[in-house]
């Protein structure tokens, strides 16, 4: 015979095992639910054991390095980067796993041998002891950052090592930047010239002008003209100077080309001195021609 209070007993286990039925099902659940997004991320997630090796990752680690879930399963680390970077990685998991993190740019090395440019993080995984169990990180590919990068150094090469003068120059006629040729020209420092606006190089051009010459430089978007610079010894310089306004998100700016023409001046005035002898000859020939008491002829 079952006693009152066991049939309630029982009942109760019964509804409790029911209840973590449930609770087992909505975790279960949000397990999936986690696990695909996990999938769906474009990074590389991944955790590594003690030794380095690979222990868990998302499918994006499959898809991106083309090996197969056998082939990826306790694969070390240092396997996934060229040779010469596999110090660099050791290094990096060994701080991950006594300091807490660590951060690596790097390359990844695919099954089939090529190098992609990635970023990886990586933090000690503990357990609710905090014991330290291994490494959980992420990789994030670059390339685009790499390429842009490598495009701005490029640029910046070309423009520091440019023929002409080159300044960029603010709202407020501060002067930004400058190349190596401007400091040849005029004998400044790049330091010296981050503490300077366009009125310092410029004798006449005062600081009254540069609001107008900043509104019609906005309107034109390029401007072109000849004046003088002055060098840091004092010479007054002749320059041909070509001025384009540029507006890049919310910062605008001038940027300048700057050519010394002093040269081409002197030879101008050279040839103009020049003519105006010949002029001068041919004008005197002319009138003994016409004076001449004789007649005169030109054989």
């Amino acid at each position: 015979m079952i006693r009152p209070d066991l049939g309630q007993e029982v009942e109760f286990l019964r509804s409790q095992v029911e209840a973590l039925n449930l609770e087992l099902v909505r975790r279960n659940q949000q397990l999936r639910d986690l696990l695909a997004i996990v999938n769906t991320v474009p990074d590389i997630l991944f955790t590594l054991d003690h030794e380095g090796r690979l222990s868990t990752w998302n499918q994006a680690m499959e898809q991106v390095t083309g090996y197969t879930p056998e082939e990826l399963r306790n694969k070390p680390a240092v396997e996934f980067v060229p040779s010469e970077e596999q110090d660099t990685t050791i290094k990096a998991i060994q701080r991950a796993l006594t300091q807490g993190y660590a951060e690596l740019d790097g390359q990844l090395l695919t099954k089939d041998g090529r190098c992609i440019p990635y970023h990886w993080t990586g933090a000690a995984l503990k357990d609710a002891r905090g014991n330290v169990l291994g490494v959980s990180g992420m990789g994030r590919d670059v390339t685009e950052r790499v390429r842009a990068e490598h495009t701005l150094r490029t640029t910046q090469f070309a423009m520091d090592h440019a023929v002409d003068a080159i300044y960029w120059i603010n709202p407020q006629a501060h002067i930004l930047y400058t190349n190596h040729a401007a400091s040849r020209m005029l004998g400044f420092s790049a330091d010296e010239f981050r503490a300077m606006t366009v009125h310092d190089l410029n004798p006449d051009f005062h600081a009254a002008m540069w609001p107008q010459f900043w509104q019609e430089t906005q309107e034109r978007k390029t401007l072109s003209l000849e004046t003088c610079h002055r060098a840091k010894d004092g010479r007054v310089i002749s320059v041909e100077v070509h001025v384009n306004y540029l507006a890049y998100g919310c910062q605008a700016f001038h940027c300048v080309f700057v050519r010394d023409i002093s040269e081409r001046k002197r030879r101008d005035a050279e040839q103009r001195h020049g003519e105006e002898i010949l002029r001068e000859s041919e004008e005197r020939f002319r009138r003994v021609f016409e004076e001449a008491p004789l007649g005169m002829c030109i054989v």
